[in-house]
């Protein structure tokens, strides 16, 4: 048996029609008040991050940014950094 997850108390004030809403919600979805805030909560909280977190970047506008990152000609810490060698540096 698994060790009992500690949780936290989160106290919110609300007016008496955005209770009653949720609650309504809650009962018709079939979960709890309490289970159905976490839920919608959670869920608004992943498409936050998502949206500020991840770039989403069309096929033209990925290669531009994997030329700006692989370019290292005009930043040689950058190519030492990634252990690159010098493209235009001639090999015997």
């Amino acid at each position: 048996m698994q060790p009992k997850e500690r949780t936290e108390r989160v106290d919110l004030r609300v007016p008496e029609y955005v209770k009653a809403r949720i609650r309504h919600a809650a009962a018709l979805s079939g979960r709890a008040m309490s289970d159905f805030m976490i839920t919608a909560a959670l869920a608004a909280a992943d498409e936050l991050a998502e949206s500020v977190e991840r770039w989403t970047l069309n096929e033209e506008q990925s290669h531009v940014v994997l030329r700006l990152l692989t370019d290292t000609r005009k930043r040689p810490k950058l190519r030492e950094f990634l252990k690159i060698s010098d493209p235009e540096a001639t090999h015997a």
